[in-house]
């Protein structure tokens, strides 16, 4: 009985044999990275009022902001942050370019206060790209995969060799 196992059983040590690289590993990491940039978005700070960001900023508690497109990170000073809150939190700016014009104005007035301007944040567009391609890449692979296997079963058997007639020889299958 143990000369007819399959080779695909253990070796000797017990160990499996070696297979090639399996694409499934490479779908598998490509989900989780999908699912890493989803949440590393959500750990925003809470979000705040747009007047109780303007309170603060009257009352001098923010140490720095950071603006990038219609939202503002603000930082509260460590000595003047309120108790039981984290000390930062976000804020949605007005859409209008007038208003953020005017936030500018007013921000300019407090010297030590700081103001950075971040570029825009490219990550839904990433994971828009992603959502895109990824169920075409899907679809391109499970094709190949079937028009190769396809191409394997039917020609199960049969060589693939050309036959050449020879004057006045019929031509004959080989199995």
């Amino acid at each position: 009985m143990d000369e007819n196992k399959p080779n695909s059983d253990p070796n000797a040590n017990g160990e499996q044999p070696q297979r090639g690289f399996n694409p499934r590993v490479l779908f598998f990491l490509l989900m989780m990275a999908v699912v890493l940039l989803i949440f590393v978005n959500a750990a925003a700070p809470p979000p705040k009022t747009y007047n109780r960001f303007k309170d603060a900023l009257k009352e001098g508690r923010i140490e720095s902001i950071e603006i990038q497109q219609q939202v503002a990170i603000c930082t509260y000073k460590k000595e003047l942050q309120p108790n039981g809150e984290p000390a930062k939190f976000s804020v949605q700016l007005p859409p209008s370019p007038e208003s953020v014009d005017k936030l500018d104005k007013e921000l300019a007035e407090y010297p030590e206060l700081q103001v950075t301007y971040l570029p825009p944040d490219t990550t839904m567009s990433t994971l828009m790209l992603i959502a895109i391609l990824l169920p075409i890449g899907m679809l391109l692979f499970f094709w190949i995969s079937y028009r190769r296997s396809r191409d394997q079963f039917m020609a199960a058997g049969c060589s693939r060799a050309s036959v050449k007639p020879v004057a006045n020889e019929k031509i004959r299958r080989q199995h």
